[in-house]
């Protein structure tokens, strides 16, 4: 990053001086400290890689931009560090309220689906004791069909359940 300037200094003109500079703000710190020497701007740029930046030389009169820009960004950094903790907080009890939701919505699912299940137990319980038969084997067959797809869901959700509760545990600490 450089900057190109001109400017008259003691009756003699300054034409293209080109200063390297690191960042914006050591930029506006060298051309305000060259105005406080007594150097008249003409007219003076930022350039950086391709882009080129025309700057407002009435601004600078000689007074040091650092401390001002360094206070502006404490302020804002003031500002927003408040906000992010109050966010942090907010996100923090919709996540809890969220949970707590999830974990009502489990137990619900966990009580019925067991009762699922246990009437499809008591129901190949019934149609076992029963004579055997095709129509019969091909129904205990189904039940059985039934069973083991409604505990793997259980399971599922029994998973879920866990997790969730971990998470608002973790919350909470």
């Amino acid at each position: 990053m450089v900057i190109v300037l001109n400017g008259i200094k003691n009756g003699v003109n300054w034409t293209n001086l080109t200063l390297s500079v690191k960042s914006h703000e050591a930029a506006f710190e060298s051309l305000s400290t060259y105005v406080a020497k007594g150097l008249v701007l003409l007219d003076a740029c930022l350039i950086d890689g391709d882009n080129r930046l025309e700057l407002p030389i009435e601004v600078f009169d000689g007074q040091p931009f650092r401390w001002p820009l360094q206070q502006l960004q404490n302020e804002w950094e003031l500002i927003l560090g408040d906000r992010s903790v109050q966010v942090v907080q907010q996100n923090r009890q919709r996540a809890k309220d969220w949970d707590d939701l999830l974990i009502i919505y489990y137990e619900k699912q966990i009580d019925h689906f067991s009762r699922i299940i246990e009437q499809l137990e008591k129901a190949a319980t019934t149609n076992t004791t029963k004579r055997s038969s095709p129509k019969k084997n091909r129904l205990a067959y189904q039940y059985e069909l039934l069973i083991q797809r409604h505990t793997q869901q259980l399971a599922a959700i029994q998973k879920s359940h866990q997790k969730a509760l971990e998470h608002l545990r973790r919350l909470h600490s």
